[in-house]
């Protein structure tokens, strides 16, 4: 969420009274941006399981399983406008050529 909202008073986006600190949600432009942490296995996952999304985007996202990409991937699935596609965004650091983001993702295995 940090970095978001940083980006987001970086290019004067930002408006106080859009940020709802309670629910931890963003507004702009009729839009929402809800900011979570899964947790831990399935009980984490379990809290997402009436999602419905247009975009995820996993921060720091050698910290979350296989599975939590599998089920944040199938919550992409809230209609979207004509012409655009739901999608996700992975962010990180490097990784080791083992890790699942490698194996699966980019090499396809």
């Amino acid at each position: 969420m940090a970095l978001f909202l940083e980006l987001m008073r970086t290019y004067g986006l930002y408006k106080e009274s859009n940020h709802n600190k309670t629910e931890s949600t963003y507004e702009h432009n009729g839009n929402w941006v809800m900011f979570f942490s899964l947790g831990e296995g399935e009980a984490g996952r379990e809290k997402i399981k009436s999602a419905n999304l247009n975009i995820v985007w996993l921060e720091e996202a050698t910290e979350f399983s296989w599975e939590d990409y599998l089920q944040l991937k199938l919550r992409l699935r809230h209609p979207a406008p004509e012409g655009i596609t739901n999608f996700m965004v992975l962010s990180c650091n490097p990784i080791n050529q083992e890790h699942w983001i490698k194996r699966q993702l980019i090499d396809g295995v």
